[in-house]
């Protein structure tokens, strides 16, 4: 899931306008995750 998201914003399919948003959300949901993977490794 979070490796085809990765390979769709490399390509650019998120650079429409329409999913913009949607695209910083996830990027957003994407950062929240690994911070919590990092507090939980340490």
């Amino acid at each position: 899931m979070l490796s085809d998201f990765n390979l769709a914003r490399n390509i650019g399919v998120f650079a429409d306008a329409p999913t913009s948003s949607l695209a910083r959300f996830l990027d957003q949901l994407l950062r929240y995750s690994k911070t919590n993977q990092n507090r939980a490794i340490a």
